[in-house]
């Protein structure tokens, strides 16, 4: 989509809003994972270092540390990258958006326009993305997005000029080295060709193609093996059904009520025998199903809904299957599965907007400043180890390896004495937990005139 004069103005006003909402996060810090994958992991620090870990996983993301890493203010680099690309992923959106409103909303141009901006501006300022964006390596998934959305703008516009064609096949190859979340690409392009005949499903052999050469290099990778069997090694292939319907409750309840986000949330599971978790397993089968019988009628009243329910559930199928993970979730797994949600709200937020009333037509602009606030006092747990785990505790105060991280952070400071408190409390919730017991002794091994209270 060009930048006319009627794409300009909200773009730069997306833009606006994404140095504002994020001003905060650049004096950040390393957190968590940051240390593994950056900090400590010596293959980014030099781009001799990641060209001798080559060939390996994920090789464009690493690429992007080691370009922030070789510069001179390193965390501040890291930090204006993610922004970068937050704020181009922001307005990719609404390009997309308006091309959707228009050929599936069957909205008139200019109300297409609004809704677009109203889906690109919640994507932008919803708290949940930080995540991706404050949290430096969460760029995993803000990197691969950038690529992914370039692609699906590639191959929408691939009618008028077919190089764009191939474009958006090498944009697909570039998000599949950044995180293998990219996998979905093909699917998501076949979702958007329901209900429309710009671009024909008959178009997309080139990415599934692709598609069979990433899963099959996959394959001949042994990291994944070893990833796959580590997995498995702490959760079965059938253990992981209740925590996969747990993590899709707690993501989508965080998508519609962002309070309370976490680093490490504390997910209840159901065991796997409950009734409860079969009735929601069914209850969530039976929307799809809905789904997919109204997804080829554009002009009917659900589509919007049914692409907005398959398109979150397609973007969480990477991490929430039948493959076992750690973790149930985590906020950034939104940041690509939030985008239909996000133009099924809009949708409606825009008639809201066009409302004669005055106080009716405030609300969508409420909302999206209350998104914006949350966002703001988000990055500011950000700001140091200690005050991330802190809040991390505040909302998960028994998860003993929030416990644990709390009282590394503390220690990590000098407060040796509620360091200890956070250890034997993380010990006294999980008395198995080896890595906090280790960090305990380590920590009574210090002079005791250095860790007196």
């Amino acid at each position: 989509m060009p930048l006319d004069r009627s794409n300009l103005a909200p773009a730069l006003l997306i833009i606006a809003c994404a140095l504002l909402a994020y001003a905060n996060s650049l004096p950040g810090s390393f957190q968590y994972d940051d240390f593994n994958v950056i900090v400590d992991e010596p293959a980014v620090h030099s781009w001799s270092a990641w060209w001798a870990s080559m060939p390996g996983i994920r090789p464009l993301l690493k690429a992007s540390y080691t370009l922030n890493w070789t510069l001179a203010n390193r965390t501040l680099s890291f930090h204006l990258f993610n922004l970068l690309l937050h704020t181009l992923n922001g307005v990719m959106l609404y390009w997309l958006a308006r091309h959707f409103f228009t050929n599936h909303g069957k909205l008139p141009e200019k109300a297409a326009g609004h809704a677009a901006l109203l889906a690109a501006l919640l994507f932008t300022l919803h708290p949940a993305n930080t995540e991706a964006v404050t949290y430096i390596s969460g760029r995993s998934i803000s990197l691969t997005a950038s690529f992914y959305l370039a692609a699906i703008l590639c191959h929408l516009h691939s009618g008028r000029q077919p190089m764009l064609r191939w474009l958006g096949v090498a944009c697909f190859a570039l998000a599949l080295s950044v995180k293998e979340v990219g996998v979905t690409l093909p699917f998501a392009l076949w979702l958007w060709s329901r209900g429309t005949s710009d671009r024909p499903a008959a178009h997309l052999w080139p990415y599934f193609t692709l598609l069979a050469a990433g899963l099959l290099l996959i394959l001949l990778t042994p990291i994944y093996d070893r990833l796959v069997f580590y997995s498995l090694e702490h959760r079965s292939l059938s253990g992981n059904v209740p925590a996969a319907m747990a993590g899709v409750l707690y993501l989508a309840g965080k998508l519609f009520w962002p309070v309370g986000l976490s680093i490490d949330p504390d997910i209840v599971q159901l065991p796997a025998d409950s009734i409860l978790l079969r009735g929601e397993w069914l209850v969530l089968g039976l929307l799809i199903a809905l789904a997919l019988w109204h997804i080829r009628r554009p002009q009917g009243r659900w589509h919007t809904p049914a692409f907005a329910l398959l398109w979150f559930v397609l973007h969480l199928l990477p991490t929430h299957s039948l493959i076992p993970r750690l973790d149930p979730a985590n906020d950034r797994q939104l940041y690509l599965a939030a985008i239909g949600p996000f133009f099924a709200i809009a949708y409606y937020l825009n008639r809201l907007w066009q409302a004669p009333a005055m106080p009716l037509r405030a609300l969508p602009v409420l909302l999206l400043g209350l998104l914006a606030g949350a966002t703001v006092a988000r990055n500011h747990d950000y700001r140091s180890e200690t005050q991330l785990w802190r809040s991390a505790a505040a909302i998960a105060p028994n998860k003993p390896r929030v416990l644990n991280n709390l009282g590394y952070a503390l220690a990590q400071e000098g407060q040796y004495c509620a360091a200890e408190r956070a250890y034997l409390t993380a010990l006294h919730n999980d008395p198995q937990f080896s890595i906090a017991a280790a960090n305990l002794r380590n920590l009574r091994a210090l002079p005791a005139a250095q860790r007196s209270c």
